[in-house]
């Protein structure tokens, strides 16, 4: 049973939590503290999923974050291949609990799971190296018009509505237009995933003349292989932008 609390200020959020404890947003089970009992952004996890839940380590690849061995600046894949855009930037490893909850989130619309997954995007994204006024435009990823109207929303933008440094003529929610229905990527190996998406994106026509000579954000929810995020910058450089830059919640780590 959780302790009584010492103020008058708490009796009812301590009656609260004894009658209606708080659960996990990763397993659901209940957990026995108070949720203001703890600060940043793993406060609601029980400890079973907080063992399952990584920050990306450093050093990181100046250019993807990709973690480095040693003293490296940049990892092997962008040596091999230098990504179209500048600089990529994220705080958690998908894997774990980070990774159920996102798939919950974006396949069943778990509510629970997106908003604690949206205030870690807030926090983490005050923590992150990011000069917010260097960009004229953040642009999210875009869903295809029939996965937007099965899946109900688009998990990219409403990450980027949760991040607190944004004015409101930064965000260009509908510069990029998914046009072509893809397969989910989660199957797919590298190869794969750029034959899947050719011709996905484009520019829209009303954008075209606004994009030249911008500085743009692009958000995601996850960072993979790098794909999606290469395919989206193409078209941005293509329409000419000065440079695109890339912001997801969590990255892979091979």
């Amino acid at each position: 049973m959780l302790p009584p609390p010492r103020s008058l200020q708490s009796w009812t959020q301590w009656a609260v939590a004894l009658c209606f404890p708080p659960s996990c947003p990763g397993c659901r089970e209940p957990i026995a503290h108070y949720p203001q009992s703890a600060s940043g952004e793993d406060a609601s996890l029980c400890p079973v999923c907080l063992k399952t839940l990584f920050r990306l380590w450093t050093p990181l690849c100046k250019i993807c974050s990709h973690p480095t061995l040693g003293q490296e600046i940049y990892c092997s894949t962008c040596v091999r291949h230098r990504p179209l855009f500048d600089r990529a930037f994220s705080a958690f490893v998908y894997v774990g609990i980070v990774q159920q909850m996102l798939h919950r989130y974006k396949y069943r619309n778990d509510r629970v799971a997106g908003k604690t997954l949206e205030q870690w995007m807030a926090k983490s994204s005050q923590s992150l190296e990011i000069n917010w006024w260097e960009y004229e435009a953040v642009v999210p990823v875009p869903l295809h018009p029939k996965r937007l109207r099965e899946r109900g929303f688009n998990q990219s933008v409403r990450l980027i509505l949760t991040i607190p440094n944004l004015t409101q003529s930064q965000l260009q929610l509908h510069w990029l237009q998914r046009v072509k229905a893809t397969q989910h990527q989660y199957t797919l190996n590298y190869q794969e995933r750029q034959q899947n998406l050719r011709r996905a994106f484009q520019v829209h026509e009303k954008a075209k003349h606004l994009i030249r000579g911008k500085r743009v954000l692009l958000v995601d929810d996850v960072l993979t292989s790098g794909a999606t995020a290469e395919a989206c910058a193409y078209h941005l450089l293509q329409a000419g932008a000065k440079k695109v830059d890339v912001l997801t919640l969590c990255r892979a780590v091979l």
